[in-house]
């Protein structure tokens, strides 16, 4: 599912926009369902394991705006929760002077974001903080709305891999089903791109449309009043079927 060049000039609405993501996560998840059946022995992810929640990584603000969807669905007391491990999250970078500032324009952070989280990487990661806030007992609580860098860590990516704790694929000499992460990356980047152009967040941040993780975390978080100085995704509704 990628658009081409011809795709109109006018926006189309956020939702429209979400539903093509939709079906990106589910030929995502498609694929490495394929590959995991073909390399069944390679494959060692499981419910509960969650090293790949250790990390620090960027997302697009589409792949946000679905994850927020995800987020307004969960019981209040995981949400409180998940909002206590962020902000524990953000303390623990602006102790180490890499937070993110609420007195910076919105266009200010989306520009440290991504300098700050390769920082914030070797900073934290090896400490307990650096678990996703989402992990709620080795399990992802927003499972079905997770970004594309979840759904596609640990398998190999255009016959290259990146390595997973897990012990994935590690024969050297085997011929391995990979991801497109070429189209994947293309997609994602179209369909970010159209998202932004259909919201208010249109011209208030960075070309690349991309942040840092904490920063996603606080705007995925977001309640009414709070955090003023970062634009908020918008609330919108689930589509018509779960993502994937």
């Amino acid at each position: 599912m990628e658009r081409g060049s011809n795709s109109p000039s006018i926006p189309r609405a956020p939702g429209a926009v979400l539903a093509d993501y939709r079906e990106l996560a589910r030929s995502i998840d498609q694929a490495t369902d394929k590959i995991r059946a073909r390399h069944p022995r390679d494959v060692h992810c499981s419910a509960g394991c969650s090293l790949c929640c250790h990390d620090f990584f960027q997302v697009s603000i589409l792949e946000g705006a679905a994850a927020r969807i995800g987020f307004e669905g969960l019981p209040r007391a995981l949400k409180r929760t998940v909002r206590v491990r962020v902000e524990a999250l953000d303390a623990e970078l602006v102790r180490r002077g890499l937070g993110l500032s609420r007195r910076r324009s919105p266009r200010e952070d989306d520009d440290r974001a991504s300098g700050l989280v390769y920082r914030a990487r070797e900073a934290v990661a090896a400490t307990p903080l650096a678990l996703c806030p989402l992990n709620a007992g080795g399990l992802c609580a927003i499972y079905p709305y997770r970004p594309v860098i979840c759904r596609t860590f640990g398998f190999p990516i255009d016959h290259f891999f990146y390595g997973c704790p897990c012990g994935n694929f590690e024969d050297p000499d085997a011929r391995y089903l990979t991801l497109d992460g070429q189209r994947i990356d293309r997609t994602l980047e179209e369909l970010a791109s159209e998202f932004v152009a259909g919201t208010p967040l249109a011209g208030r941040v960075t070309d690349n449309r991309y942040m840092g993780v904490v920063d996603w975390f606080a705007r995925l978080t977001r309640r009414p009043g709070s955090m003023a100085g970062r634009p908020s995704f918008p609330p919108g509704r689930a589509p018509a079927s779960r993502i994937p």
